[in-house]
């Protein structure tokens, strides 16, 4: 009986160390973006290491915000999210987006992309990856598909293509339209292309560097070793036929791209589509019921980030309320970037500023009263030694955090523990956690910096 015991104490144990993670400690900071817009910070540990997650909150019941898709004006290029939101007008902070394979300076999307009502890229040929989809009602979460077949109108013969507005590789069919960029990729080594007006051919090209798409039409792209469906098929004068079916209905659809898994799906949580594992984390959630849409980027793969799986992020977001939420491009990939008083900066840890192919921000198009409304107080460092004296760099914000020009004589400072202040330096006289407040005209800002024993030769 003895050992029976013990064995169920040690399981019960077990299982509880399994689906439970004990925090040890936490730490939450939540600093305004713009009006609606909340950054918060959370570093925690638990028995599984550390956890660095950043989070963009927007209340889209305050007026003049939105989601918007970012990218460059030929979808192929890359850019990095930092080089996304500062070539945006109004867009206060973002995350990258879809998932992408690189071909030389050049990538395709992995997903689908709408843009103003218009299809630009078809959905993944792999069903395992969802897009986020911006309607006039809000947001819609679901697992697109296609199919696009090509008929020519003299022999009547018809193919399927799989890649619309993608680079692809060379034994692979491929459709171009206005939408990919003024020309289209060229030869690639060997390449096929045919022109296609109103539905009529009204060009052949190999070996080309790449021909001017124009808007009434489009250009059917192979390699030149697998263009035999279009040689035999398409020649000048001859009627095309292109028809482009997607599932769900796009109708109505604003703007679209392409995601990962979905996490949670009208309140529950999914089945994950891709492979679970845990890793740096780039994720959306949606409260449908307040209106309210979260960005999430946690760092992994580092001593102080462990990283984060799909049950655990979907977990978080229906803690914060959320309904629906979905991953994307994570890894390397994963950036968080906010525009605060003109300064594009990243807030979360991972060092490689990777080039993407496109950013979801939030847009936030209202004007600031000019009037302060929230004070920062930025440190070169927190910790300092007793002796030792820090600068406070103090910057003042209105409404919609546009920096206020403030007459830096007219601050007051105060401090919970012994100091005092020589102009906007900090000059501690004691040890310990202090909290250093800034007020001006009624605003107050906020620092924490912890003071140490001065240096010994001991040390």
């Amino acid at each position: 009986m003895k050992k029976t015991f013990a064995f169920i104490i040690l399981m019960i144990f077990i299982v509880s160390n399994i689906c439970f993670a004990y925090t040890v400690y936490e730490e939450k900071e939540e600093t305004p973006v713009s009006k609606g817009v909340t950054y918060i910070k959370i570093r925690s540990l638990d028995e599984n290491g550390w956890n660095n997650i950043n989070i963009l909150k927007a209340d889209l019941n305050k007026p003049n915000l939105s989601v918007e898709i970012l990218e460059n004006s030929e979808i192929s290029k890359k850019s990095t999210v930092e080089g996304f939101v500062s070539a945006a007008s109004n867009i206060v902070g973002a995350i990258n987006g879809d998932f992408f394979t690189n071909y030389g300076d050049s990538a395709a999307c992995e997903g689908l992309r709408i843009k103003d009502g218009n299809l630009l890229t078809t959905p993944s040929n792999d069903k395992s990856y969802a897009s986020l989809a911006i309607t006039e009602n809000g947001f819609l979460l679901d697992y697109f598909t296609f199919d696009i077949s090509i008929t020519s109108g003299r022999t009547g013969d018809s193919t399927k293509c799989l890649f619309y507005n993608k680079l692809a590789s060379e034994e692979y069919l491929k459709i171009y339209d206005s939408g990919f960029g003024k020309k289209s990729p060229g030869s690639m080594n060997d390449g096929y292309e045919v022109l296609v007006e109103d539905g009529i051919v009204t060009g052949v090209f190999s070996n080309s560097e790449g021909i001017e798409i124009p808007e009434n039409g489009y250009v059917l792209h192979n390699s030149l070793r697998h263009s035999l469906f279009l040689m035999q098929n398409f020649y000048i004068g001859d009627e095309v036929s292109l028809k482009v079916e997607i599932s769900p209905d796009i109708e109505g659809i604003k703007d679209a791209v392409g995601g990962g898994t979905l996490l949670l799906s009208n309140g529950k949580k999914t089945s994950f589509s891709l492979k679970y594992s845990r890793q740096p984390m780039t994720a959306m959630g949606i409260d449908k019921k307040e209106n309210i849409v979260y960005f999430l980027a946690a760092d992994g793969r580092l001593e102080k980030a462990r990283g984060m799986t799909f049950s655990e992020t979907a977990d978080l977001f229906a803690s914060l309320g959320c309904t629906d939420a979905i991953s994307f491009d994570g890894g390397g990939s994963t950036s968080m970037v906010i525009k605060k008083g003109g300064a594009v900066s990243r807030v979360n840890m991972q060092t490689s500023k990777r080039a993407v192919i496109n950013a979801i921000g939030i847009k936030s198009t209202g004007k600031g009263s000019g009037k302060i409304a929230h004070m920062e107080i930025a440190v070169d460092s927190k910790t300092l030694r007793l002796g030792d004296k820090i600068a406070l760099n103090i910057s003042a914000y209105d409404d919609y955090m546009q920096t206020v020009s403030i007459d830096q004589t007219e601050i007051s400072l105060f401090s919970d523990k012994k100091a005092h202040f020589e102009g906007n330096t900090f000059v501690p006289e004691e040890t310990g956690i202090f909290n250093i407040t800034a007020a001006l005209k009624g605003v107050r800002g906020n620092i924490t910096v912890k003071v140490k024993e001065a240096e010994t030769g001991d040390d």
